[in-house]
């Protein structure tokens, strides 16, 4: 509309132009006259445009300019009522609406500087903190490339923390980070896991890893893992302060178990001199002389009970703070859950009886293996029997074991008093005792259900107490079944071989030529004068003959101008420790094959096994297995055996080679059935080691045992890990 009222204005300044110079030219039929009038004409239409066109053009221009140079409280007053008024008003009321946008727009613009100020604090501040955290810290994504570490961390390891992003973790943190973060992400919990690293410096770290998440997951189902974030602790000091502890407590134990041993062991030789010759020499029938008797008798076990409980504290003792200071040397054995049950079981079968309480045991069918520490495991039980023993008046005592899912579940439940609430979660403290110890006489040390969780944790299982006052209690544990994998001979599988071969080798001895005891002599070296003349008398009455040495020096002195038959060791000696002693015996050809029995209060065993030590015994002195032992060795020294080992892996008999050749057995191998079937013929072993399967598919015993000169021959086959069985 607004366009065409313009035009119409136009068309009108034009047709009045035309009508006045036609009126002209019919008027004035002239040239100047024709000139005047359209000169009168042009200035008039040039006013009137002016008015109507290039005023109100020139007016929307300038304020085209002022909205340019950002004046958008500008004003335009253009009341034309044409196209010119309505451009205007656009014009205006875009200025508004751009002004209203600038004015946002630096709204916003000052509030994300005031948050990318903000932002820029957090970060410093929260850099900041990281880099002074005492602790070293390690960020790394999924795939284990370095993110993010602090100064701590860069300053523990000796690296440029500005030069390390998005290198592999193992190249600048070695394999045992690695490990840890690997562990981690395959884990994809919620869970910290925790272990120490020892650096080549000899620094002691502690390491922890969480993982991260990503956004959106639960503590159910967390979603994948994203990267993964290691606190490093150096706890080097606290690790030289449990080593202190337990060197500390190591020889506590040995000032208290020497002692220990010789009123045991001399209390025991007291009662039985009495019993065998003095007892019997009395006159008979004086009520005097009986009740004289009968007191002696009574004090003498009250002093060997006493002592035994006495033992049994200190090795409590001793055994958490190893398990602590991880010292521990555990044995890992393929086991039937039922056998480590029914050994817990006969060792409590009396607690029971005596205290009148009945006994149940309720063990599932064909439960499946699992593996770890048997001695370590029947400990466990035993002490969760005998404490439900201890708090039962009257009723049972039940022990249960079933397979749940992935994990093998075995509880002991009691009808005894029961645990309060508020002691469920400290049980498993050290020294923890239950009820009042004021009114209430502790029973125990406080340290068996300690003990217990350790080892149930090292096995990878858990631990944990249901009770109610008046009610009774129920512990309960797992430990993990058994994954099947591919067999291969362990420290222990080697230890445990030789304990078999060593039984075999002394029955073939045995059955050969007897031992005379009259003619092996002992060396006893121990720096205690009491426990030479302990080992000496019992050693002595079995028909040894017995020589002594107060330290290692002496020992060495003694061993070359005349040597034993058999060497009976302490560890704790002035001088000359043991092990050296045991290093330099086993280290010198023509002493190498004479046995050797550590006896002490340091347990070391692996160390022991590493010199070549024959066996490794515990004070206080457990005659009967010390006894078992000496007849064992002195057995095997009198024949070598020839042994066959036969496996189709090469590296288990490597191994076992090894092992016994060290030992001074002659060794012949083979891989496959009709080899060792050749080598068996020509030969002539005394014992065969097999594995099972190989012997079963190629007929290997039925073979051998018709064979002339065979027909004795003693097998030992192999069943996976650990699983021997003897023929």
């Amino acid at each position: 509309m607004r366009a065409s009222s313009l035009f119409k204005k136009v068309l009108l300044v034009t047709v009045v132009s035309l009508a006045v110079t036609s009126v002209a030219n019919y008027l004035f039929d002239s040239f100047w006259l024709h000139l005047i009038v359209f000169a009168i004409i042009s200035v008039a239409s040039a006013v009137f445009l002016r008015s109507t066109i290039d005023e109100p053009l020139n007016a929307v221009i300038d304020y085209s300019k002022k909205l340019l140079d950002h004046e958008y409280d500008a004003k335009i007053d253009i009341n034309t009522g044409d196209e010119f008024d309505a451009l205007s008003s656009i014009l205006q009321f875009m200025a508004i609406d751009i002004s209203e946008i600038f004015t946002r727009f630096e709204e916003v613009a000052g509030g994300l500087a005031e948050k990318e100020f903000e932002i820029t604090a957090t970060l410093n501040y929260l850099k900041a903190v990281i880099n002074t955290m005492a602790d070293g810290l390690l960020v790394a994504d999924a795939n284990g490339s370095i993110t993010r570490i602090n100064k701590p961390l860069a300053k523990l390891f000796g690296i440029d923390p500005y030069n390390v992003a998005g290198k592999p973790v193992e190249e600048v943190f070695g394999a045992s980070m690695t490990a840890l973060l690997k562990q981690s992400v395959a884990q994809n919990s919620l869970e910290v896991i925790t272990t120490d690293i020892e650096l080549p410096s000899s620094m002691v770290i502690k390491a922890s890893s969480s993982v991260i998440h990503k956004a959106g997951g639960t503590q159910e189902q967390p979603k994948s893992a994203d990267g993964v974030v290691i606190i490093v602790q150096d706890v080097t000091k606290e690790r030289n302060v449990d080593r202190m502890k337990t060197d500390f407590i190591s020889t506590v134990s040995h000032e208290l178990r020497t002692p220990l041993t010789s009123i045991l062991g001399f209390t025991e030789i007291i009662q039985e001199r009495l019993q065998d010759q003095v007892f019997p020499a009395l006159p008979t029938g004086s009520k005097k002389t009986d009740k004289s008797v009968k007191l002696i008798n009574d004090n003498l076990n009250i002093i060997i009970g006493e002592g035994v409980r006495l033992t049994n504290l200190i090795n409590d003792v001793l055994d958490i703070a190893k398990m602590e200071a991880g010292k521990v040397d555990w044995k890992r054995e393929t086991i039937h859950i039922e056998d480590i049950i029914n050994r817990a079981c006969q060792s409590t079968q009396s607690l029971c009886g005596k205290a009148g309480l009945e006994f149940i045991k309720d063990i599932e069918p064909d439960l499946p293996q699992i593996t770890g520490d048997p001695d370590r495991l029947v400990q466990v039980i035993i002490n969760l029997i005998s404490n439900a023993v201890k708090f039962t008046k009257e009723g049972s005592v039940t022990c249960t074991a079933k397979q749940v899912d992935s994990d093998v579940l075995i509880n002991i439940t009691d009808t005894g008093v029961g645990i309060d609430a508020k002691d469920l979660e400290s049980v498993f403290e050290k020294f923890k005792q239950v009820g009042d110890t004021l009114t209430d006489k502790p029973k125990g040390t406080g340290l068996g259900l300690p003990i217990s969780k350790q080892i149930i944790t090292h096995h990878q299982g858990r631990i944990w107490v249901e009770s109610e006052p008046g009610k009774g209690s129920t512990f309960y544990f797992t430990l993990p079944v058994h994954a099947e994998g591919t067999y291969r001979l362990t420290s222990t599988d080697l230890e445990t071989l030789m304990k078999t071969i060593r039984g075999g080798a002394r029955r073939l001895a045995e059955s050969a030529l007897p031992v005379d005891s009259e003619s092996k002599t002992v060396l006893v070296v121990d720096d205690d004068e009491s426990i030479r003349e302990l080992l000496s008398q019992e050693l002595h009455n079995a028909g040894y003959n017995v020589e002594t040495a107060k330290d290692g020096l002496q020992a060495i002195k003694s061993i070359k101008e005349r040597c034993p038959h058999l060497i009976i060791l302490d560890v704790m000696m002035p001088e000359m420790n043991g092990f050296d002693v045991a290093a330099v015996i086993k280290g010198d050809p023509a002493t190498a094959d004479v046995p050797i029995i550590i006896l002490s209060v340091v347990e070391d065993s692996e160390r022991g096994r590493r010199l070549g030590v024959d066996r490794y015994l515990t004070k206080p002195i457990n005659k009967e297995l010390l006894f078992n032992d000496i007849k064992t060795l002195l057995a095997d020294g009198t024949s070598r055996k020839k042994i066959l080992v036969v496996d189709e892996d090469e590296s288990n008999v490597k191994s076992l080679s090894d092992v016994l050749k060290a030992k001074g057995y002659t060794v012949v191998s083979a891989t496959d059935g009709p080899d060792s079937i050749e080598k068996a013929k020509a030969e002539r072993p005394d014992i065969i080691i097999v594995d099972a399967l190989l012997s079963e598919r190629d007929q290997l015993v039925k073979t051998l045992r018709f064979e002339k000169g065979l027909e004795n021959v003693y097998f030992i086959y192999l069943y996976g890990q650990q699983n021997l069985k003897k023929d």
